[in-house]
């Protein structure tokens, strides 16, 4: 009896290998059909918008993870807060670092600029629920919870599978790739994000609050700090000290928020 007992709880068993070994497959597969779709395409923009329809695809055919696991609900207001207060946060301490150590600024922001930045953000947070958030931090992150897999994990692999879909894009995209020699830096913000994004979604169970907080990440890197092929706003002569995107400054003012946001949510309880 003991023995049969033994080897049932042996088969009941998973291994960590095996536990992560689907939703390995299909971070890497974003990776294969978002480039495929680009190139078939000549177009960059399918790139990020081939995980709408994988993350469909996937939905229909793989696993139909039920609203809740997909993150089809709103978040709290304080859910919201936090995901705005990150680039809000992280904004205003590259600035502040900056005019303490005597950096000129020169803002050359205008009243149709401002329009262009609003119009840019509510785009993006559009985008982004349907693209990243909806693979990343809907279909994938509902997967591996319903496989029972720590929260505290699916919020590392989910970061890690978010970072490693960015690689292609220095070889796609023309705004990546004329910031190649800032590679490791971008993708450790990019982690760093994706960690956020993952630990707002967990806390909220929505996918929401992360897009709209993203979506203002991105509407001021684009629209006021300028990435790639994308002009600057404003005047930033060290790109690789302190862009928002690619700086050392911005991404240790992310690594501190990551940490603070971490502790708040786990050692709390």
């Amino acid at each position: 009896m003991a023995k049969r007992n033994k080897q049932a709880s042996g088969k009941q068993s998973i291994s960590p290998l095996s536990k992560y070994a689907f939703p390995a497959f299909w971070a890497l597969a974003s990776l294969a059909v978002c480039s495929l779709l680009a190139f078939a395409f000549s177009d960059p923009s399918w790139y990020t918008g081939g995980l709408f329809f994988l993350a469909a695809a996937l939905w229909l055919f793989v696993s139909r993870l039920g609203k809740e696991k997909m993150g089809f609900c709103l978040g709290s207001l304080q859910d919201y807060a936090i995901a705005v207060a990150y680039p809000l946060c992280i904004l205003a301490g590259v600035v502040a670092v900056m005019v303490l150590t005597g950096e000129d600024l020169n803002p050359i922001l205008s009243v149709d600029q401002a329009y262009s930045f609003a119009g840019m953000f509510v785009i993006f947070i559009v985008l982004n629920f349907f693209t990243t958030g909806l693979f990343f931090r809907g279909w994938l992150f509902g997967f591996m919870e319903g496989k029972k897999i720590g929260a505290k994990e699916v919020v590392i692999f989910t970061s890690f599978a978010y970072c490693m879909w960015h690689i292609p894009l220095f070889f796609i995209d023309p705004d990546y790739m004329v910031s190649a020699n800032m590679m490791p830096v971008f993708l450790a913000g990019v982690l760093l994000d994706g960690m956020v994004w993952g630990l707002i979604r967990l806390k909220s169970g929505a996918i929401a609050p992360g897009a709209v907080g993203h979506a203002l990440w991105d509407a001021v890197t684009f629209g006021i700090f300028g990435f790639g092929i994308h002009p600057m706003l404003i005047s930033i002569p060290q790109i690789e000290v302190f862009g928002l995107q690619r700086g050392f400054v911005s991404v240790a003012l992310r690594l501190v928020f990551v940490a603070a946001l971490w502790y708040w949510l786990f050692k709390r309880k």
